[in-house]
């Protein structure tokens, strides 16, 4: 769900509380125990807190359960509800709601720590937790087995780095993962699928589907505490009803003109005059108008953000209007303020402590430059960030940040490479094979740098795999077929630093990393690897070898990752595949002396490009979002070239599943 939804299904939450309930209410209030969303007094004296939801979270997310108890224990609610645009999921009884399975395994592994450590004995545990829990969550059924099953088969493992717990502090915080019988439930309609004038009218305060109550609370020990008290002259009061008087998008997403890596920020409201698509104001300014409103109170107003938010906000050029709105208490001082600071264009709002609002000073009307922009290779409409809807319009004009041009500059990594490599120029006869043993090795492991993942492959190949488990293939033999490569860029090294990474786990195929100038001849051997036999690149790292692998004893030491064992001094081997290859193989590596270990796998053409250029752009001191290609995340290149996280990863635990190349043809090919 986009950001915003939350903060509108809030909004309309609390003007129905206020409208139909006739409660008061106030937004983002401290209880002492956390920041409730929606904090409300009824007629008769009774606090009750709201806290909302993503739909995708609600009943799933950890924090929901923690969040709950929290607010319980705060002593100053009467009631309190969970809200969200899906929350009838949870139904009317309190007994099926979802429980946080993974708190409840993460509790009974520190139990089994106990076990280990003759705290007590499992029969010990299960006896207090029968004492102490209810019956009917023990027999809450997870799937397969219920609670009492799956803690009873989890005190006989105890994985590593997990401490004891006290049987009273266990079954504390197993009471903790399921919701508390107390919890209300109310549901926010907001449906994305309907009409452009379904949309509307949700953005219109009392219109739309109005929220309802799924479950009532029950009422809960409220102590004295007072820690939680409604202000009508903070921020959340005036964002809300500045919004209940114009309507909108609250936290709307417009371009970031800051230097950053993220291309939007978010403005409190984002209002509008005539039609909700921004393409209409800036193709149709005379009828139509896009509104940005930003809140202050009274504890927001003071400092430099607010005229650095304004500033920013008008270089966008995406409003039509845009507005300051403040408690009447500080309308002196913000006219004062935007006087001050040459805002002539800013106009100003204010709202009493009654929920009045008035336009102080009107907004200047201009017409709006942009109507969208760019995020990470995807166009965006200004306000609705990464929701689509069919009845918007294209974008007719996108704002490009400067970070989000440097990502578009190089779409094809194809078009980056083949020049480069074309103009190779290194002076060795046909055939040769190139030794680089410039490395000597290093005292420190892998595991002592920052590194950034800037480009997995999935490679074709045969790899040492000894716990992946595959009837055709014995645990001691090569397992062919796919493995993956995760290409590792290190961040706090005085020069460069690469690893890699071949197998996707600590327990397949084996790793080499090295720094500085065996990089660049990495680079150079690859561009001129049609025209060599090979080479050999020397780095260190570790491999499993299957031959001597312990696959029943101990062998945490051999685990990939430096902190475990010892690290080794490697050849990487680079064989040219050119005048051997049927197919579209350029290069084979192979990692790990003997026939038992590491890996060895084949890079295609396409590959091949690619590996050329993400190593030529970082070592021009070129940025992680800069590299070439048109992906939203690191990509998985497979042999076409394209990213192959869509398929999963099963692909590359099983033994010569059915090629890639059918993923078109064969929607099926990963189960034959």
């Amino acid at each position: 769900m986009a950001s915003f939804l939350e903060a509108l299904a809030k909004q309309r939450a609390w003007h129905w509380l206020e409208e139909s309930k006739g409660y008061t209410v106030d937004g983002e209030v401290n209880i002492g125990t956390g920041r409730i969303d929606l904090l409300a007094e009824s007629p008769s004296g009774e606090i009750i807190g709201v806290e909302l939801k993503r739909a995708s979270e609600f009943g799933l997310d950890r924090d929901i359960y923690a969040q709950t108890h929290r607010y319980l224990d705060s002593g100053a609610l009467d009631q309190l509800y969970f809200a969200a645009p899906d929350a009838d999921k949870l139904g009317t009884n309190p007994e099926s709601d979802p429980v946080d399975q993974m708190s409840i395994r993460a509790i009974s592994y520190r139990l089994a720590a106990g076990v280990d450590e003759d705290w007590y004995t499992p029969s010990e545990v299960i006896t207090h937790i029968r004492d102490a829990i209810s019956t009917d969550f023990l027999a809450y059924s997870l799937e397969h087995r219920t609670v009492e099953d799956l803690i009873r088969q989890l005190l006989g493992r105890s994985p590593e780095d997990n401490e004891p717990i006290s049987l009273d502090e266990a079954a504390q915080e197993l009471r903790r993962t399921r919701l508390p019988e107390e919890l209300g439930v109310i549901q926010v309609p907001i449906e994305k699928n309907g009409s452009k004038s379904d949309f509307s009218s949700l953005l219109t305060p009392g219109d739309g589907p109005t929220p309802s109550i799924v479950r009532d609370a029950e009422p809960v020990c409220a102590g004295d505490d007072t820690t939680g008290q409604i202000s009508s002259i903070e921020e959340p009061w005036v964002r809300h009803h500045t919004w209940t008087h114009f309507g909108g998008i609250p936290e709307a997403q417009i371009p970031n003109d800051l230097e950053s890596d993220t291309p939007t920020r978010p403005i409190d409201i984002l209002a509008f005059e005539g039609d909700i698509d921004p393409t209409a104001a800036v193709e149709t300014p005379e009828s139509n108008a896009v509104i940005g409103i930003e809140a202050k109170g009274e504890s927001s107003f003071p400092g430099s953000r607010k005229t650095e938010q304004l500033e920013q906000f008008l270089a966008t050029e995406t409003l039509s209007k845009l507005y300051l709105a403040v408690p009447t208490t500080l309308s002196e001082r913000a006219v004062t303020f935007l006087e001050q600071h040459g805002f002539d264009t800013v106009g100003l709002i204010t709202v009493d402590d009654t929920g009045v609002v008035d336009i102080v000073r009107e907004a200047t009307h201009q017409t709006p430059k942009y109507d969208g922009y760019l995020e990470n290779h995807h166009e965006r409409k200004v306000g609705y960030g990464d929701l689509e809807f069919p009845w918007l319009e294209p974008v007719s004009n996108l704002y490009l940040t400067e970070e989000e041009a440097e990502r578009v500059e190089h779409p094809d990594p194809v078009a980056y490479a083949k020049p480069i490599i074309e103009s190779a120029d290194l002076d060795v006869s046909a055939g040769s094979w190139l030794d680089i043993d410039d490395w000597t090795g290093s005292d420190r492991t892998e595991d002592e740098f920052s590194k950034e993942r800037v480009r997995y492959y999935l490679l074709r190949g045969v790899k040492a795999g000894p716990y992946l488990l595959d009837s055709d293939v014995d645990q001691d033999e090569m397992m062919g077929g796919y493995t993956r490569l995760a290409l590792e860029w290190f961040e706090d090294t005085d020069e460069p630093g690469l690893k890699l990474n071949f197998g996707g786990g600590s327990w397949v195929g084996g790793y080499l990393w090295f720094t500085g100038e065996t990089i660049q001849q990495l680079l150079t051997v690859l561009l001129n690897i049609t025209n060599l036999n090979g080479a050999t690149i020397r780095g260190q790292g570790k491999v499993i070898d299957l031959a001597t692998f312990p696959i029943r004893g101990d062998s945490e030491h051999l685990r990939l990752q430096g902190r475990f064992g010892e690290e080794d001094l490697l050849e990487l081997e680079i064989r040219s595949l050119v005048d051997e290859a049927e197919g579209d193989e350029i290069f084979e590596v192979d990692l790990g002396s003997g026939e038992k270990a590491g890996v060895t796998a084949q890079f295609t053409e396409p590959q091949w490009y690619d590996l050329v250029a993400t190593l030529d752009h970082l070592l021009a001191g070129g940025t992680y979002r800069g590299l070439p290609g048109e992906f939203d995340s690191t990509p998985r290149i497979g042999p076409l070239g394209e990213d192959t996280w869509d398929i999963g990863t099963d692909i590359e635990e099983r033994s010569n599943p059915v090629s890639i190349e059918m993923r078109n043809s064969d929607t099926d090919f990963l189960t034959e």
